[in-house]
């Protein structure tokens, strides 16, 4: 489940606090994701957040094997699917291979956390990420990710990204996200040691979600403490 369905669902896993460790107080630009129905395929552009969403549909919708090229980024050891090395405080995974809709799908579910930008490829099905993730306190890039899906994936497109739509037919889509800070609450045991606070701080505050279809603009806002 996409982290943002999460919270706007009070359903959050522990992996989703790592998503708002490098926020401090002040109010930024979340994930923004566009999407149009062309035919029999929805053709989306979408921000880094959005990489593994989007594989992860395509992985569960088709039957394929794939053309797979680019790297998985993670907190969480990734040996268990191939050979890595450690950078920053981060696992990094170069994949150049064919893997099965089936193959692609465990590696997303098996590391939620992880950011996988990865070039996908295989008769409709496309999915194009950037090489790097962006620069901490850079603008969102909503070009970040491309990706074409059948439209027979339409329903779990929805599902994950588009939970509070109940539209189907329409033509074009934008979600965009800010995130207001008011707070950084740290644990009273980690307050003498600031890596950790660091770490394990929540962010308090809300997010703002604007989505605007076929023209039309709502605004809901959910309540932050992660």
């Amino acid at each position: 489940m996409h982290f943002l369905k999460q919270i706007f669902s009070d359903r959050v896993e522990e992996w989703v606090h790592q998503r708002f460790v490098r926020y401090s107080k002040g109010t930024f630009d979340g994930p923004a994701l566009n999407a149009k129905i062309s035919g029999k395929t929805l053709k989306v552009n979408a921000s880094a957040d959005y990489c593994n969403a989007l594989g992860g549909t395509i992985a569960k919708n088709s039957n394929e094997t794939f053309s797979v090229s680019g790297k998985i980024i993670s907190k969480e050891d990734l040996s268990p699917i191939g050979k890595c090395r450690k950078k920053k405080g981060f696992f990094i995974l170069e994949i150049s291979k064919e893997m099965s809709s089936a193959e692609l799908l465990d590696v997303y579910k098996k590391f939620p956390d992880s950011f996988a930008l990865l070039n996908l490829s295989k008769g409709v099905w496309k999915l194009k990420c950037k090489k790097n993730l962006p620069k901490p306190g850079s603008s969102v890039d909503d070009q970040f990710c491309n990706a074409i899906l059948d439209l027979v994936a339409l329903d779990d497109f929805m599902n994950e990204i588009l939970f509070d739509m109940n539209k189907k037919d329409f033509k074009e889509v934008s979600v965009q996200h800010i995130y207001e800070i008011s707070g950084i609450v740290i644990p009273e045991e980690c307050k003498k040691d600031p890596a950790k606070a660091r770490l394990l701080a929540k962010r308090k505050g809300k997010i703002k979600r604007i989505l605007t279809v076929d023209g039309k603009k709502t605004e809901t806002e959910h309540a932050l403490l992660i």
